[in-house]
């Protein structure tokens, strides 16, 4: 499985299509509408969407999902759900092989129920990675979890923004500094170094300052960004895919390139609004609605009308009017400024609609 492990917008849109809160992707898909209700739809696998796991189970078309309360965001890990509650609780529900829902890997079984982390109050986001979790309190602690139960993040200051990559994790301070731990293979800690083994304190990523948002991505390997408060764009880690966004050729995980422990700028690319990194693809709103992306175009991701490539430099996507950007593995999706929903990328053989066949170009999403 491929999951979305990026920063996703709190960006609202409003208008024909109603309200959408945010889009939390991954196997399953889901919707956050302005309301707090929640449509889902793809593999059921591990029960996470809430139903009882199931190995043939998949919901085609977006569908309303029974939650514990009004939902304020939501975040889609490898094989288990979390959802942040406009009360500022987390609840999470699906696998618990690896303790990724935060019970300290007690039960290693499908929770089709969810269930509360009582550890965590007073939250203001949640994201995940492939097996673990990761928390904002109101207060700028960072919590995480998976294989153990929450516990606060230690040497970190004051956070406002946090992000979460397959194996690691970015943190945003007030003054625009950048903190980073967890997998550094392919320099995605921005250290400067590159190190086979994780680093479990957080350091400042270096040379970046003044930065106003981070998002954290990738499939197999791990890819960091950030938009500084110039509009700029700033990609380090692993260019395996693109992700650099530098215009040079991929050469696979070990080639020239293919690590880097610095932040670069992404050039062509001018006031930057929200960046968003998806399982090998990226995305940049810009302040004219219009998008940016690049990486890999395999199944048309990148909203060209093309697929089976690979685009190292920025493109611009078949898309306007756009309000806010999110991508979930390899698909990508928008919310449009007059509040539809609108995806691009590949199929499902079990989906239904638009959700069956690859869309090489954006296409509305309707939602009950």
């Amino acid at each position: 499985m491929m999951v979305r492990v990026c920063m996703l917008a709190l960006l609202v849109a409003s208008g024909a299509g109603g309200q959408i809160r945010q889009v939390a992707a991954g196997d399953i898909t889901m919707v956050v509408k302005g309301d707090g209700s929640v449509v889902g739809w793809g593999r059921e696998t591990f029960g996470m969407a809430g139903y009882p796991p199931s190995p043939n189970e998949t919901i085609g078309a977006p569908k309303p999902l029974a939650m514990p309360g009004p939902v304020q965001r939501m975040a889609v890990g490898r094989s288990a759900v979390y959802a942040l509650l406009e009360d500022g609780t987390v609840w999470t529900w699906g696998w618990n092989d690896v303790g990724q829902l935060g019970d300290g890997g007690a039960v290693k079984r499908g929770w089709a129920t969810p269930a509360r982390l009582a550890a965590l109050a007073d939250i203001v986001d949640v994201q995940a990675g492939f097996y673990h979790g990761l928390a904002l309190g109101r207060d700028g602690t960072v919590y995480t979890w998976g294989p153990a139960a929450p516990a606060p993040v230690a040497g970190l200051p004051k956070i406002v923004k946090i992000a979460v990559g397959p194996q690691h994790n970015l943190a945003l301070t007030s003054e625009g500094l950048v903190y980073a731990w967890g997998s550094n293979r392919d320099g995605e800690l921005g250290n400067g170094a590159v190190t086979t083994g994780p680093t479990l304190t957080p350091a400042l990523v270096v040379g970046l300052d003044r930065v106003v948002a981070i998002a954290a991505g990738g499939a197999a390997r791990g890819s960091s960004g950030a938009i500084r408060a110039d509009g700029t764009v700033w990609m380090w880690g692993s260019h395996a895919e693109g992700m650099m966004g530098n215009g040079i050729p991929t050469s696979g995980p070990g080639g020239p390139g293919a690590h880097n422990p610095r932040p670069m700028p992404v050039k062509g690319i001018a006031g930057a609004k929200s960046l968003v990194l998806g399982g090998g693809h990226a995305a940049v709103l810009l302040g004219d609605g219009t998008l940016r992306m690049w990486g890999h175009d395999g199944w048309g991701q990148l909203g060209l009308g093309t697929s089976g490539f690979y685009h190292e430099a920025p493109v611009k996507t078949r898309i306007a009017g756009v309000a806010a950007v999110y991508l979930g593995g390899s698909r990508s999706y928008a919310v449009k400024q007059d509040g539809t929903l609108w995806v691009w990328g590949p199929g499902s053989p079990g989906g239904r609609g638009v959700l069956r066949v690859h869309q090489h170009v954006p296409v509305l999403l309707p939602l009950p």
